[in-house]
């Protein structure tokens, strides 16, 4: 490994746990090297013991946060992992010469967030010692942030736009308002449901369907949810070098940029880099490791992809990049935003809501949609819009139902109702995974969609549908009822 990539490497994991106590057990698993040769070849480097720099790191991020927040000393010492205030003082003296109350009091200097390694932005004190490092990442025409975190098909994670907003944030340092769970449900997207009746339409999952009035609106709130704007910049009525121009700024800014399409149909992906002054996009999509998208992309070695035909991709609608500041909505506007998806009877040419349920179950009920001398595309997409619903209410409902149960857990005085609604949506989920066994999983043969024209499979589907869509409808009874408690 290269040097540089592997002192940027250990840069970016302390930045990432700052406010731990670091685990040098986890250092040596996320680098692939011992602690021992990382220490050894960090002080060759930098002319700095790694503690020493630990340290001074995390007096940079409390001084920032000093200067940033309200947050008392002792409270900052303890964020930041220190075991007794004094070992906190003796730690900020021997790296700023002066005791934090002296500081605080008369020794302001100017803190600000700078590029501290590859594609790494934190806080840095003015005249404060830090080594001087290299950034091969940076060059004329191309950069990288190493260390954007992977999105892909895990962890019940099977909505790409969320999870690689919550990629976006955690790069860029962010801890609080941020988790999948959170941008899931402030955002709606947990609790969506549309069928478009009679077409079997593989668009059906498509978190644009919700509010066709405004496309975008579901991306919005979840930048919102999250205390952000963002700039959206569609392709159709952009050139190329529009397109580019915002990529570019970005990323060098220290910006991950959410991109949908480049890689595979047009789902969110993140863009951490590029090359050929924007030629070249580097980043990760869920769809990079499957073979009928593999065919215009490399896998560079950290394991992003890299797509060179990223422009001429049909697929390629949009950008999404992060813009400023702005204030979280109340918990009665996310909580009536979720209500208002719930009760949505239509949405354009989709039915929503309980009427999706109604229509889903019609046209899976159809047995001259399924007959068996249909030809298999055809019934292929009849398997995919099955499998498209099944994820929207089995995925969805059950990080909805970890939205309530959290806030069940913060709100004592809605206690009841949340964690009465996370039960009702985490049966619902519970029904989605049951259509799943009844077609025997989503392997995607003859003998699967065989399985799914039977009769008898469709009618247990169907039964099953009619339970999730009564349950949702007890469950968005009760969460009416927190909105009323909290209004």
């Amino acid at each position: 490994m290269d040097n540089t990539i592997l002192i940027n490497a250990i840069i970016r994991f302390v930045e990432s746990h700052i406010k731990e106590n670091i685990d040098y057990t986890d250092l040596e698993k996320t680098v692939g090297l011992s602690y021992r040769y990382l220490r050894e070849e960090f002080r060759n480097y930098t002319k700095m013991p790694l503690k020493q720099y630990i340290n001074a790191r995390k007096i940079a991020n409390i001084i920032f946060e000093m200067e940033t927040t309200d947050k008392t000393l002792l409270t900052l010492a303890t964020e930041y992992g220190f075991d007794a205030y004094d070992t906190f003082t003796r730690c900020f003296k021997r790296e700023m010469c002066i005791t934090p109350n002296q500081y605080k009091k008369e020794h302001r200097r100017t803190v600000e967030r700078k590029l501290i390694g590859m594609g790494t932005y934190a806080p840095v004190v003015a005249d404060m010692l830090m080594p001087k490092l290299q950034f091969p990442g940076l060059q004329e025409d191309s950069y990288i942030l190493y260390g954007v975190p992977r999105v892909e098909f895990s962890n019940g994670k099977c909505t790409p736009f969320p999870a690689c907003l919550e990629s976006l944030l955690s790069y860029i340092g962010q801890r609080e308002d941020c988790s999948y769970t959170w941008l899931m449900a402030a955002s709606g997207a947990a609790f969506r449901l549309c069928w478009n009746a009679g077409e079997w339409d593989m668009s059906n999952s498509n978190i644009m369907n919700v509010t066709p009035q405004n496309p975008w609106e579901l991306y919005e709130r979840a930048y919102q949810a999250a205390g952000w704007k963002c700039n959206i910049i569609e392709k159709n009525n952009s050139a190329t070098d529009i397109l580019t121009t915002h990529i570019i700024d970005n990323i060098n800014k220290g910006n991950p940029v959410i991109a949908l399409g480049v890689v595979g149909p047009p789902e969110a992906c993140i863009i951490a880099g590029y090359n050929g002054n924007g030629k070249g996009l580097f980043g990760w999509s869920y769809f990079q490791d499957s073979p009928e998208f593999s065919a215009d992309i490399e896998i560079e070695k950290s394991g992003y992809f890299l797509c060179s035909k990223w422009w001429d991709n049909p697929a390629t609608t949009a950008l999404i990049t992060l813009g400023e500041r702005t204030a979280i909505p109340s918990l009665y506007e996310i909580l009536h935003h979720i209500y208002s998806v719930l009760t949505l009877q239509s949405a354009g040419v989709y039915q929503a809501g309980q009427n999706a349920y109604q229509s889903w179950a019609n046209d899976i009920s159809d047995d001259t949609s399924f007959r068996g001398n249909s030809i298999t595309p055809i019934l292929l997409s009849r398997f995919f819009c099955q499998a498209d619903a099944e994820t929207m209410i089995g995925e969805g409902r059950h990080w909805g139902a970890q939205f309530f149960r959290q806030l069940g857990e913060k709100q004592a005085h809605i206690a009841g109702l949340c964690f009465e609604a996370a039960g009702l949506l985490t049966e619902t989920a519970g029904y989605a995974q049951q259509m799943t066994a009844i077609r025997q999983g989503d392997r995607q043969t003859e003998e699967a969609i065989g399985i799914l024209c039977k009769p008898e499979t469709r009618k247990g589907i169907v039964s099953l549908i009619k339970k999730a869509q009564e349950n949702e409808k007890r469950a968005t009874t009760i969460i009416s009822s927190i909105i009323d408690t909290i209004h």
